[in-house]
C-alpha cells in the first residue's frame, strides 16, 4: 500500500509540474502572439505603403483603359475626336486625362449608377 502511494505522490508531481510547464509555454506563447514582445512592426507605415500600391494599381489600370479606348478604331475617344474637328483620339484622351478632376467617392457612394449603368452626374441620358 505504501508503494501505490509513493507512486501516485509521484505522478502527482509529476502533473503538477506538467501542469505548471504548460501554463508557463502558453503564456509565453500568448506575450508573443500579442505583440508585447518581438520585433517592433509599424502598422500605421506598412497601410500607407499598400495604399499607394494600391492607388498606384489603379491608376495604371485606368490609364491601360484609357490607351486601349483611345487606341481603338471604334470608342469613345475616336467618336469625340470625329465630333471635335478631327482630332487624333490619342491627343483627345491626352487633353481629357489633363483636364480631368475627380469624382468624389461620396457621390460614387450615393449614386452607383454612375458606374454600373453609365448615367451622367446630373442626371441626364448620355450618348
Amino acid at each position: 500500500m505504501g508503494e501505490l502511494s509513493c507512486v501516485g505522490l509521484a505522478l502527482n508531481a509529476f502533473y503538477a509540474s506538467i501542469n505548471l510547464l504548460d501554463w508557463i509555454t502558453n503564456s509565453i506563447c500568448s506575450i508573443a502572439l500579442c505583440g508585447l514582445v518581438g520585433p517592433r512592426i509599424d502598422i500605421q507605415a506598412k497601410m500607407e505603403a499598400i495604399e499607394r500600391l494600391v492607388a498606384s494599381a489603379r491608376e495604371r489600370n485606368i490609364q491601360q483603359k484609357l490607351l486601349s479606348a483611345a487606341s481603338s478604331s471604334t470608342g469613345a475617344a475616336v467618336t469625340l475626336a470625329a465630333l471635335l474637328s478631327h482630332k487624333d483620339p490619342v491627343s483627345v484622351v491626352a487633353q481629357a486625362r489633363v483636364r480631368f478632376r475627380h469624382i468624389s467617392w461620396d457621390t460614387l457612394r450615393e449614386m452607383p449608377e454612375i458606374i454600373c449603368a453609365a448615367a451622367s452626374l446630373d442626371g441626364q441620358n448620355t450618348a
